[in-house]
């Protein structure tokens, strides 16, 4: 989650040159995290309750521990407001591509509102709001407040639940921001099993944080990938062999284009991360972080230098799909033509380009012992779809 924070502070923070800004953290640790790495000084954390049982906890959950950490959203926006001050409340997970805040102002200057909320499709959502410490927002907060005391739920279904309850009443004015100027998740990939944030941002080229090892600049590291699509169908047996070939030669694994029935592009997000067995943060441990997505080479951040080092493409058996001049066909020495630890090493390991391209290698070999070369996580997420815990 600090990761996030920091995606969040360079991406739409640091961009836009927005200050007075408050990170709202659970554990000291976090907050010191952050401070460590900011860029300036018009930046502040502050530790609103620390409790042992909030840390770490990421993800829903049936206990409601979760929702209880979310809950600390709108106390703490109360607390602000009780001070006077207006304030914008945006979640970790969303990436600014303009400066939002003189264009909320000026709609709530025009149309008098209280509040102006981002629309997560049927609800309001609590992730990106503006709220002005008005009487009727005042008045929505403490009703929140109410709700979050009273039900095991997250802190938008409180917020609905006091907007609705208060439309009658003290209702406040409430601008709803238009989807099309401030999508929601669900508005841009409509119909769509969303994977996590991080893989969202990261795979469409919103994630510009670049890490303490150079996520993206560090220009001594060596990449493998497949040089055109893989078939979904086939997915298992390619990502076995190209995280294998990434291991022996030290090399990172780009994750390939994925084409689904009939070709049709898919996001390899989608298609790899979209399920429960396959989690980011599973995948993370069980590859070492030792991976990168597709549009990776593409990120602003990795140099010229690493982008323009490539290898030409190998394939590694005489009926290659493409073989055209630039294909390079590579034949085992051994007799029964199955590809070996070796004859990686010996082909690839003198290789000094930055990014070694392979044709799609998706037959299973039974030579190259996947079990044995992958950590068992990873071996068992790729071919059992399960981590062995």
């Amino acid at each position: 989650m600090v990761e996030m924070a920091m995606n969040f502070y360079f991406s739409s923070i640091v961009k836009f040159n927005i200050t007075n800004l408050i990170y709202i953290s659970v554990d000291h640790e976090s907050c010191d995290y952050v401070m460590a790495r900011r860029a300036d000084v018009n930046f502040r954390c502050h530790v609103f309750r620390e409790d042992d049982e909030h840390v770490n906890v990421t993800r829903f959950d049936s206990s409601g521990v979760f929702a209880r950490r979310t809950n600390i959203k709108p106390l703490a926006a109360y607390a602000i407001l009780s001070r006077g001050y207006e304030v914008l409340i945006t979640d970790l997970d969303i990436v600014y591509l303009k400066n939002p805040i003189s264009y909320i102002k000026r709609l709530c200057k025009e149309s008098d509102c209280d509040m102006a909320i981002q629309m997560d499709v049927h609800e309001y959502n609590s992730g990106f709001l503006y709220a002005r410490p008005t009487t009727p927002t005042m008045a929505v907060y403490n009703r929140t407040l109410q709700w979050c005391n009273m039900i095991q739920a997250g802190d938008q279904e409180c917020y609905n639940r006091a907007i609705k309850e208060l439309r009658n009443s003290t209702a406040p004015s409430i601008a709803k921001l238009k989807p099309d100027e401030f999508p929601s998740g669900k508005y841009a990939f409509p119909g769509q099993s969303c994977p996590s944030e991080s893989v969202l941002n990261e795979d469409c080229l919103l994630w510009d944080y670049d890490g303490v090892d150079g996520y993206y600049s560090n220009d001594r590291r060596r990449y493998v990938t497949y040089a055109e699509p893989v078939y979904s169908e086939s997915m298992t047996p390619a990502l076995l062999n190209l995280f294998a070939i990434g291991v022996i030669l030290n090399r990172t694994a780009i994750l390939p284009k994925v084409n689904g029935p009939g070709g049709k592009h898919i996001r390899n997000s989608w298609l790899i991360f979209k399920s429960k067995t396959y989690q980011r943060g599973a995948f993370d441990k069980a590859t070492g972080n030792n991976y990168r997505f597709g549009n990776f080479l593409r990120h602003r951040l990795v140099p010229n230098e690493v982008k323009s080092s490539l290898s030409a493409v190998y394939c590694f058996d005489t009926d290659c799909y493409h073989g055209d001049n630039d294909t390079i066909i590579l034949a085992s020495s051994n007799p029964d033509m199955e590809l070996t630890v070796q004859d990686i090493k010996d082909w690839f390991g003198p290789e000094q380009c930055s990014v070694l391209r392979l044709e799609v290698c998706n037959k299973r070999y039974n030579n190259l012992d996947h079990e044995s070369i992958l950590s068992r996580d990873l071996y068992n997420i790729l071919v059992y779809k399960h981590l062995d815990v």
